[in-house]
C-alpha cells in the first residue's frame, strides 16, 4: 500500500492541474496580507473583520481540497487503465484493495501536504493582521489609556479609572486580541476541512469503480457532496413544513440516509472556528467529527473494494 500511495503521490504531484488550483488557494489567502477595500467591506469592528479574513481564507481551502480530491480520486483508475499501470500492478500477488487503500492514502497525502502549507500560509495571514489591527481601534485604544494615565488623569474621585480598573481594562484588551489570532478553534476547523475532503474523496473512490465515465463520477460525486451538506437542513424544514413532526420513521429514514450519503453537517465547526472570540469548540462535535470520518471512509473504501474484486482486467 505504502509503495502504491508514493507512487499516486508522485503521480499527482506532476499534474499540472495541481499547480493551479494550489496556485489560486494560496493567492486566495495570500491577499489577505493586503488592506484591500474588497478585504475589510462590511466590517465594522475588529471581530467581524478577522472572521472575513477567515472566512475568506477557509473558503479558498475548502474548495482547493474538494475540487483536487474529487478530480484527483476520479481520475486514478482510469488513468491507470490507459496507462496499463493497473495491469502490471494486478498481475503481481497485490490484493486488489490494498491497490484501492494505497491509491486512496496516495491523494490523502499530497492533499494534506497541501491543507498544511495553506494552513502555514493562513496562521501567518491571521498572525499578522490580528497584531497589526491597531487601524480598526483595538491597539489604538490602549496608547490612549496609557497616555491618559502617564499624566495622571485617572482618578476614581473624579469617576475615571483607578489603576486596578485600567489595568484590568488593558488585559481584557490583550486578552480579545489574542482571541482574534491564531487559535487551537481554528486550527481544528482547518481539520475538519481535510477530514471531509478524505470522506468525499472515498466516495469518489466507490463511483469509479464502477462508473465508465469520469465526468459522470466527479458530477456524482458533488451531488453527493450537497445532499450531505443540506440533508440535515431538509429534515428540519421537512418537520417545520409538515405535520408528522420529528416522528421515529423520520428519525430512521434521516438515519438511513446519513449512512448512504455521509452527514457532512459534522463538520460545520469550521463556522465557529472562523469567529474572532475566544472559546474553544465543544468537545462533542469534535468527537463526532473525529469518530464518523473513519467510519465513513471505511465503509465507502470496503464498498469500493465489494464492486472492484468482481472486474476483469
Amino acid at each position: 500500500m505504502w509503495v502504491i500511495a508514493g507512487h499516486t503521490f508522485t503521480q499527482l504531484s506532476r499534474m499540472k492541474v495541481f499547480y493551479f488550483l494550489i496556485i489560486f488557494a494560496v493567492l486566495m489567502i495570500g491577499v489577505n496580507f493586503f488592506e484591500l477595500p474588497s478585504n475589510s467591506a462590511g466590517a465594522n469592528s475588529a471581530e467581524e473583520h478577522l472572521k472575513m479574513v477567515k472566512n475568506m481564507s477557509f473558503g479558498a481551502m475548502e474548495v482547493f481540497s474538494l475540487l483536487f480530491g474529487i478530480s484527483a480520486t476520479a481520475l486514478l483508475i482510469p488513468k491507470d487503465i490507459e496507462d496499463r499501470t493497473l495491469y502490471t500492478i494486478l498481475s503481481k500477488p497485490v490484493p486488489r484493495i490494498d491497490y484501492l487503500f494505497g491509491k486512496l492514502l496516495g491523494v490523502l497525502l499530497i492533499i494534506l501536504t497541501a491543507t498544511l502549507v495553506m494552513d502555514a500560509l493562513l496562521c501567518l495571514v491571521v498572525y499578522t493582521r490580528a497584531n497589526g489591527i491597531g487601524f480598526l481601534g483595538i491597539q489604538g485604544m490602549i496608547p490612549t489609556e496609557m497616555e491618559i494615565y502617564k499624566k495622571g488623569l485617572i482618578d476614581s474621585s473624579r469617576g475615571l479609572l483607578t489603576e486596578a480598573e485600567f489595568q484590568n481594562d488593558l488585559a481584557a484588551k490583550q486578552s480579545q486580541l489574542d482571541a482574534l489570532g491564531v487559535t487551537s478553534s481554528m486550527q481544528l476547523g482547518i481539520l475538519a476541512i481535510y477530514l471531509k475532503t478524505v470522506v468525499i474523496s472515498s466516495v469518489a473512490l466507490l463511483l469509479s469503480t464502477f462508473s465508465t465515465s469520469t465526468l459522470f463520477t466527479i458530477i456524482v460525486t458533488f451531488v453527493v457532496w450537497g445532499i450531505g451538506m443540506f440533508q440535515h437542513e431538509a429534515k428540519d424544514a421537512y418537520v417545520v413544513m409538515t405535520q408528522f413532526g420529528d416522528s421515529w420513521w423520520l428519525k430512521s429514514m434521516t438515519a438511513m440516509i446519513a449512512v448512504i450519503f455521509p452527514d457532512l453537517h459534522v463538520y460545520s465547526i469550521t463556522d465557529s472556528a472562523t469567529q474572532a472570540k475566544a472559546g474553544g469548540l465543544p468537545l462533542r462535535d469534535i468527537s463526532k467529527m473525529l469518530l464518523i470520518s473513519p467510519m465513513y471512509t471505511a465503509m465507502y473504501t470496503i464498498l469500493s473494494w465489494f464492486v472492484f474484486r468482481k472486474k476483469e482486467f
